[in-house]
């Protein structure tokens, strides 16, 4: 079977060369996947998942430039509209929506 090096988060999408996103998998499945961000399982596949969860993070405020990811966050979850945003064009990922808030 053939295997391809894989960007975790797609060096299309602005993915870094370093060890923790990269991992090797079959050539068909790196073919279907092409430049689609990530999901949860397979953000688990890098060597330091949190690094790499933290960058797309980071990055998914900006936006991503592939028309099928550009309304997904972090690990394919869909944007929602912001709650506590000050700007219209403030984006937050859905998962945030489950962290507790303070009334203080």
């Amino acid at each position: 079977m053939k295997r391809h090096r894989d960007h975790i988060w797609p060096k299309a999408e602005g993915g870094p060369d370093d060890d923790w996103n990269i991992r090797i998998i079959p050539a068909s499945e790196n073919l279907r996947k092409g430049a689609e961000m990530p999901d949860l399982d397979d953000v688990f596949d890098s060597s330091n998942p949190i690094r790499l969860a933290a960058e797309i993070d980071k990055q998914s405020l900006k936006g991503f430039k592939n028309p099928r990811n550009r309304k997904r966050g972090f690990g394919g979850l869909p944007w929602v509209a912001p709650i506590f945003s000050t700007t219209y064009n403030e984006r937050l990922p859905a998962f945030s929506l489950n962290c507790p808030v303070s009334s203080a």
